[in-house]
């Protein structure tokens, strides 16, 4: 009878075990479907700030564009260049 107790306490105490194992791997499979879930949203909020500066860079680059900043910076070059053959001659 003890022999028959003795197992039965053995069997019980490996269902528990199995089930704290079964525990902690829940608990750790839930923490790490949370830290992708941050990690990916993380990113993508990284993705659209990183846009949003690209777009504000080139609306910048088109508005100076527009404002003849680097048509006047290639007319200077042009001139300089005259003025400088002009001095060789």
């Amino acid at each position: 009878m003890s022999n028959n107790r003795s197992v039965n306490y053995q069997t019980h105490l490996f269902n528990y075990q199995l089930e704290q194992i079964n525990n902690r791997l829940t608990q750790l499979s839930t923490l790490v479907v949370f830290l992708m879930a941050g990690l990916s949203l993380f990113l993508f909020l990284l993705a659209v700030l990183l846009g949003f500066c690209l777009w504000i860079q080139w609306r910048k680059r088109k508005r100076w564009t527009r404002m003849g900043f680097y048509r006047r910076d290639s007319i200077l070059q042009q001139h300089l260049l005259k003025t400088d053959q002009n001095n060789k001659d």
